[in-house]
């Protein structure tokens, strides 16, 4: 968000096409992850904190949804007005990794996560930015093979050898 380019509502815009174009073209549907960005801790390189640390903590959930909305709603009403339910795999999936709040939040108070700048994160800053974002992935994928194996496990007949 810098100060000459900054539209919120063409960032809204933007980034939910751009979220939607890619939950369009992938079979199976993926599961995006959205980061809230790191605060902002100075306006140096015309970054607006103010936007940064006010606007994108509650723009990019809500972005989320809407993308999420523009692809699930349709299918769920094609499949209220057919009396079924749609299977989960059509479904978009989206989430919101909160790196804002992990990085210092409104309060700012991890500046020694950043550099100079105050707007991009040093060493310290981007091990726990990943850290944060690959324990999102990691629960996520947790959840996902405990899913498939109990699929698994439903699966298996109770007598495999018919004897």
């Amino acid at each position: 968000a810098k100060s000459n380019n900054w539209d919120a509502q063409s960032f809204q815009k933007d980034y939910r096409d751009l979220c939607v174009h890619f939950l369009e073209r992938q079979e199976p549907r993926p599961e995006l992850l959205l980061a809230v960005p790191p605060p902002a801790y100075s306006d140096s390189a015309d970054i607006l904190s103010d936007v940064v640390n006010g606007e994108l903590p509650q723009l990019v959930p809500k972005i989320s949804e809407e993308a999420r909305g523009v692809i699930n709603l349709p299918l769920e009403e094609q499949a209220k007005r057919a009396r079924s339910s749609v299977p989960g795999e059509l479904l978009a999936k989206t989430c919101v990794v909160d790196t804002f709040t992990a990085l210092g939040g409104a309060s700012l108070k991890r500046r020694s996560y950043f550099a100079e700048d105050g707007i991009h994160p040093n060493q310290r800053g981007t091990e726990l930015l990943s850290l944060v974002i690959f324990a999102d992935l990691r629960s996520k994928v947790r959840k996902y093979l405990r899913k498939r194996a109990d699929e698994a496990a439903k699966e298996v007949p109770d007598n495999p050898l018919g004897l």
